[in-house]
């Protein structure tokens, strides 16, 4: 069959954890692919940005594992060191333009897409969707299929939208560079 089981994995692997004023659940099934193509980061206090900040991002790999792999190993450094200038004021993300914080996370993304495309012949096209949570703001980044939701009180609010070729805003925003943010959710 291809890339194709002849039967689905249904397995789930699930984790979790609290902190930071959140609370986080994945689950990640292989499905029909060969290989679990996904790759995700539960970061609560990554490491080099303020302590307040919590990031969580999922990499989907299209056809293989490794450019996830590569994505969710280096998401982190490359924003820490996109926002290390201009973007935390005094280091804190209390006060933080979402706008700017919106910027960096394109910047660093465009950055990490480079890194990627350097170490595969093939473009190995890792789609995504990152969520970096401020104690004040939800900045969402995300391309491809992967989706962004929240649950607030009991409800989930979407945070992001296919880019695909059938969902013509999400296609122009695909086309335009990769990402998007979606700005000023409440903690």
């Amino acid at each position: 069959m291809g890339n194709l089981l002849n039967t689905p994995i249904t397995t789930k692997d699930t984790e979790g954890g609290l902190g930071n004023g959140l609370e986080f659940r994945y689950a990640g099934m292989q499905g029909w692919r060969i290989e679990m193509e996904d790759s995700y980061v539960a970061e609560l206090k990554p490491a080099g940005l303020p302590p307040s900040c919590s990031l969580f991002a999922v990499f989907h790999g299209h056809g293989g594992r490794m450019a996830a792999d590569l994505a969710s190993e280096n998401v982190v450094e490359q924003l820490a060191n996109i926002m290390k200038t201009d973007v935390f004021p005094a280091g804190k993300a209390e006060n933080a333009d979402p706008n700017k914080i919106g910027k960096a996370m394109r910047d660093a993304f465009m950055n990490l897409d480079q890194k990627i495309s350097d170490v595969f012949e093939k473009n190995p096209n890792p789609n995504g969707c990152t969520a970096l949570i401020t104690p004040t703001h939800i900045i969402v980044a995300s391309t491809g299929d992967s989706r962004c939701v929240t649950a607030k009180a009991g409800h989930t609010v979407a945070m992001s939208f296919d880019h695909k070729h059938t969902n013509v805003r999400g296609w122009s925003a695909t086309r335009r560079n990769k990402t998007h943010a979606i700005l000023g959710a409440n903690r």
